[in-house]
């Protein structure tokens, strides 16, 4: 599902945060890094990809949030 301006919406407010630079991404779309580590990435106003820890991941995802 593609929501209409939402790139740019998670963009200003990832690059809000001190210390968080954006990069391009291996795969396409953008990389958001603090310092050397990746955040996650974005493909345009249809996919976020940010990474988890997995116990945080199952609750997100038993929750229905994603």
């Amino acid at each position: 599902m593609s929501v209409r301006g939402a790139h740019e919406q998670i963009r200003a407010e990832v690059l809000s945060w001190e210390g968080v630079s954006s990069h391009p991404h291996q795969f396409g779309g953008e990389e958001f890094r603090l310092g050397k580590r990746e955040l996650g990435h974005i493909h345009g106003d249809s996919l976020v990809d940010i990474p988890f820890p997995t116990k945080v991941r199952n609750e997100i995802v038993e929750s229905g949030r994603a």
